[in-house]
């Protein structure tokens, strides 16, 4: 009786195949168990960020009390804030700026055209008229209608959420970046990515303090609503002297009442990481009227 008898090169063949699949199985599985504890690794930093989230409400009330003074937003947003508690030992460096220092993107909603907030969407009308004009866009009124068109999709409501969800009736980051690409695309206009959005609007908004933060307003944004020469804002006017360079440039402050606060407004969004096991994790959070609200963390 003859046995079989595979030919050497066969065989080899054979094993190797094996092997290679048996790696590639390993390597497949180890991706699983890297993606699982990855997954883990950043759930147990969300519940850290909560616990943080927490205490960092606490630590900033102390720190800047309930109607902090010009003078102390003014650190708050110069210096680095070291933030640490001692009942649950731990320190972050924060770093924040002013957030309801400029207009309100929901102004923009055709909406406010009657009622209290009338004068605030004409200006906020006449802001964005004077951005689109300097950055020649071509067809202006496409890009107004496509943000009025989102603000459109939401209830007008006032106030701030103090939880990790999104508040209602004001579009996210996101939303108004993809509004800005779809009228790029739409219009072939790359224009629209000339005009800094951030220096004149803000998505932010607190039915408590309704009004902007005259104090720390970008010189462009005052130049723009004030109709004054943005070099003289610079070189006039500092953080608690609003009122006084308004006088100074021979205006009324009493007219402009309506539309800025008097004094500085406690409200500011600030940056900052906690150290979590061999790493970092990064997140941001807004600090408005003694609550910390559209508290975000990075998936990275």
């Amino acid at each position: 009786m003859h046995r079989r008898r595979f030919r050497p090169g066969v065989t080899l063949l054979i094993t190797l195949s094996i092997i290679a699949a048996m790696m590639a199985l390993v390597g497949l599985l180890f991706g699983y168990v890297d993606q699982a504890r990855q997954k883990a690794e950043f759930r147990r930093s969300l519940i850290q960020a909560d616990l943080l989230r927490t205490d960092l409400a606490g630590i900033l009330k102390r720190t800047l009390g309930k109607r902090p003074s010009v003078k102390t937003l003014e650190l708050a947003y110069t210096l680095p804030l070291y933030l640490t508690t001692k009942d649950a030992p731990f320190s972050v460096i924060a770093q924040c700026r002013p957030l309801l220092n400029r207009l309100r993107i929901r102004w923009l909603d055709p909406r406010y055209e009657e009622g209290t907030l009338a004068r605030q969407h004409t200006v906020a009308l006449q802001v964005f008229e004077t951005l689109s004009d300097r950055a020649e866009l071509k067809n202006s009124n496409y890009l107004l209608e496509l943000i009025q068109k989102e603000l459109g999709k939401h209830p007008i409501r006032y106030g701030t959420v103090d939880n990790l969800q999104k508040k209602e009736g004001i579009i996210t980051r996101t939303q108004f970046l993809r509004l800005l690409d779809e009228y790029r695309f739409t219009e072939d206009d790359p224009h629209v990515y000339r005009i800094p959005w951030k220096r004149y609007f803000t998505l932010s908004d607190s039915a408590e303090y309704p009004k902007v933060d005259g104090e720390f307003a970008p010189a462009e944004l005052l130049s723009a609503v004030l109709d004054l020469d943005t070099s003289l804002i610079r070189e006039g006017m500092k953080p608690g002297e609003f009122r006084d360079f308004l006088a100074s440039a021979g205006l009324d402050a009493k007219e402009y009442d309506w539309l800025f606060a008097k004094g500085g407004v406690p409200a500011m969004e600030c940056q900052t990481t906690f150290h979590f096991q061999e790493g970092s994790q990064a997140f941001r959070f807004e600090y408005i009227g003694q609550r910390i609200v559209d508290f975000e963390i990075a998936s990275e």
